[in-house]
């Protein structure tokens, strides 16, 4: 929003109702989703529809140029339809979080217990699933971060960002250095090593 009043203020504020200052007056952190089920897919798709009513605006011919070029509406129009989607009547829904189960490997294969095959095209239109975290961005300040969990003897931690690899000597009769440090996306679950519990 602060991008785009600096390209077109005048324009924003013609978008922008009343109820927006309720709703998006103090920032995220300092405010508390609304409790019981219904109220917060209630107030999700409520958001979800502000979202909608800026993206729609951006890309209408009255709209100042390159708003729709800029990098924060490139990764708003990703991050909404991650996570909405529109039903066969138009209505915008909230997808749910991914189920681990879905796999793209499992989708033609029986089920062992009950002998039915996973539904066919998965996610289908009725069951729509936010994107696996390889693709799912989490965090608007960086698109390239991704969620991550990993199991150590410790336990698990969870993370959202990158994940590092480190290689350094290991001469026995030197201290050990840090040769080189690789960064990359840290979207999957690492598995222990067997029968060790550890990465």
């Amino acid at each position: 929003m602060e991008e785009l009043a600096l390209r077109g203020e005048k324009w924003l504020a013609a978008l922008i109702t009343a109820d927006w200052a309720d709703r998006y007056g103090r920032p995220v952190r300092h405010d508390r989703p609304p409790r019981g089920r219904e109220a917060l897919a209630a107030w999700v798709l409520q958001v979800g529809e502000d979202g909608l009513h800026i993206l729609r605006a951006v890309h209408r011919d009255d709209a100042p140029t390159g708003l729709r070029e800029l990098r924060s509406m490139q990764v708003l129009r990703q991050v909404w339809v991650q996570q909405y989607w529109h039903d066969a009547s138009g209505r915008p829904c909230w997808r749910h979080a991914k189920s681990t189960r879905d796999r793209a490997s499992r989708r033609a294969v029986e089920q062992r217990n009950t002998g039915k095959r996973s539904a066919a095209g998965r996610p289908d239109a009725d069951s729509a699933r936010v994107p696996w975290s390889t693709m799912e961005i989490v965090t608007p300040h960086d698109p390239e971060a991704r969620y991550s969990q990993k199991i150590t003897a410790a336990g698990q931690r969870d993370w959202t960002g990158c994940r590092d690899h480190q290689t350094e000597t290991c001469d026995e009769t030197s201290p050990d250095v840090i040769v080189q440090a690789v960064t990359r996306q840290a979207p999957r679950m690492q598995r222990p090593c067997p029968g060790t519990g550890l990465v």
